[in-house]
């Protein structure tokens, strides 16, 4: 059987009516329960040290993705160099890390704009659309602009 996602599961057999006392529709739904509740809960941890630091959900209004990958990285790099806990929060780096993970998550789906890595599709249409706002006007400028895009 197919999820929403395309994968391939084994039909459970509590999804076959009569097999067991209680019967739920609930094949092909996201499997939340598979998460593990200690990173949920440390991952909440950190979501609250931040809504008091700045604001309940100010992560949802979007910021460049480049400090959220830079910030898990740091968190990271300090966790793999023997430092479990983050000195400002006294929370783990790990914790920090998944925050961070979570939102580009979550952008990807709502807040392409934010996207600024180096090579993504954004930045390279950025990159171009400056080259394109060169003089138009037939001027020399414009030729070296023209030749920099081809």
């Amino acid at each position: 059987m197919k999820d929403t996602f395309g994968n391939t599961h084994h039909i459970d057999e509590r999804d076959v009516p009569g097999t067991t006392p209680g019967y739920k529709h609930d094949g092909g739904k996201v499997p939340l329960h598979l998460l593990s509740t200690i990173a949920l809960n440390r991952t909440a941890e950190v979501m609250a040290f931040g809504a008091q630091k700045y604001a309940t959900n100010a992560w949802r209004a979007g910021m460049d993705w480049s400090r959220l990958i830079g910030a898990a990285l740091r968190h990271i790099t300090a966790f793999n160099g023997g430092e479990d806990a983050d000195p400002e929060s006294g929370l783990s780096h790990l914790a920090h890390a998944a925050c961070c993970i979570m939102f580009l998550l979550e952008y990807e789906e709502t807040f392409p704009e934010g996207d600024d890595r180096y090579n993504s599709f954004k930045a390279r249409m950025d990159r171009l659309r400056n080259v394109l706002e060169v003089k138009t006007d037939g001027s020399e400028d414009n030729q070296q602009g023209q030749d920099r895009i081809n």
